[in-house]
């Protein structure tokens, strides 16, 4: 629903305590804004509702409100990662494909490297 923070604990414990007077919260309960407070309410009412365009019209809303409150925006991407390079190091791709979700360096098949003493440098 909400970005991890702080705030979000207490803004969970809120909601829980909505849902259950009697939850015991870890954290002090917070009121988050009513838009935020009108987002919890919809995803409990999206779990009841009785048809598909009763949710199509709730879920609406809830993106709607999504979008005015601007939850979270993403600052940085991940850092690069580091290769190993080494002249006796043989049949490694030219490209290594990486990505933060791709499986790589794995499919660059490390059971066909091998090594060739003859490249390495001469003392």
């Amino acid at each position: 629903m909400a970005p991890d923070s702080a705030v979000n604990g207490g803004w969970s414990a809120w909601f829980y305590q909505q849902l259950d007077p009697t939850y015991k919260a870890p954290v002090p309960p917070i009121a988050p804004p009513a838009g935020l407070q009108r987002m919890y309410q919809i995803s409990t009412l999206i779990q009841q509702a009785a048809n598909a365009d009763d949710q199509n019209k709730l879920m609406t809303e809830f993106f709607n409100l999504a979008a005015d409150q601007f939850l979270t925006i993403g600052l940085s991407l991940p850092a690069g990662d580091y290769q190993v390079v080494n002249n006796v190091l043989r049949n490694v791709p030219d490209t290594v494909i990486s990505g933060w979700l791709y499986p790589g360096p794995s499919p660059a098949n490390f059971e066909t490297f091998y090594i060739d003493p003859s490249k390495a440098a001469k003392p």
